[in-house]
């Protein structure tokens, strides 16, 4: 199953969050954000960290989609 971050960009448009703002504040790392732009999956550590920054819970952030077949 994949992972998509589309709730995650949402909630940031949302709250007027830049994505860099993300980085700039240490949430996360650029090589994170690349990682979530291809939608690969995150440890729950990062999960956190970005839901505790955001005031969120993880299914505010990411939704899994079927893989094609």
């Amino acid at each position: 199953m994949k992972v998509s971050y589309q709730p995650l960009f949402n909630l940031l448009v949302s709250k007027k969050i830049l994505p860099k703002q993300l980085i700039e504040d240490g949430v996360i790392s650029e090589s994170t954000m690349i990682e979530i732009a291809k939608g690969e999956y995150l440890p729950s550590e990062v999960q956190e960290k970005i839901c505790r920054y955001l005031d969120c819970n993880v299914y505010e952030i990411l939704r899994h989609v079927d893989d094609e077949k």
